[in-house]
């Protein structure tokens, strides 16, 4: 009964699985994606893995973006991504200014894969310099709080230690 039962199961995962490449041919991606959705949630087969990391391709295809990063931040979670993966969410997380959860990423990586690349990604971003490029004129030292007073030319505001305006020019 044990194996009938998931013979059908896999019988039945298969036919929503052509049905989803049918619509995938005719560039229907919506629908392609729900067919592959039901048969990974629905059906616990073997195949299971192989059909997540093809809807991962799929959403990368259509252009579905959050779904694409969210899938592979769930695969990483849950352990079963590839390699690449953590290299695509780490390149996601440094693009949005998000360094600690790159870093994370990396090192989730690193403990599975031992990549060297992924090794290097990481030591970039801890060991970056950031250079930035201030255009005033005249900077007096910071106070205890390094809020740094800054003249524009015509008056006076203060700057972070990045140089982004903290109190317009205004004094």
């Amino acid at each position: 009964f044990v194996t009938m039962t998931a013979d059908q199961e896999a019988i039945e995962q298969a036919a929503l699985i052509q049905t989803a490449k049918t619509y995938l041919e005719d560039k229907l991606y919506i629908r392609a994606v729900n067919n592959y959705k039901t048969a990974i949630n629905d059906y616990s087969t073997e195949k299971n893995q192989e059909l997540e990391t093809e809807l991962v391709s799929i959403y990368l295809e259509a252009g579905m973006m959050d779904e694409y990063y969210d899938l592979i931040a769930a695969r990483i979670e849950d352990g079963r991504a590839a390699e690449n993966e953590y290299k695509v969410l780490a390149d996601l997380y440094i693009e949005n200014g998000r360094d600690t959860k790159a870093i994370s990423v990396l090192k989730s990586g690193i403990e599975l894969f031992e990549s060297e690349e992924m090794i290097q990604m990481k030591e970039q971003i801890i060991y970056a310099n950031k250079a930035r490029t201030i255009n005033l004129p005249e900077l007096k030292q910071p106070a205890d709080n390094w809020l740094v007073p800054a003249y524009d030319g015509n008056k006076w505001g203060y700057v972070a230690g990045d140089g982004s305006a903290l109190l317009d020019f205004i004094y």
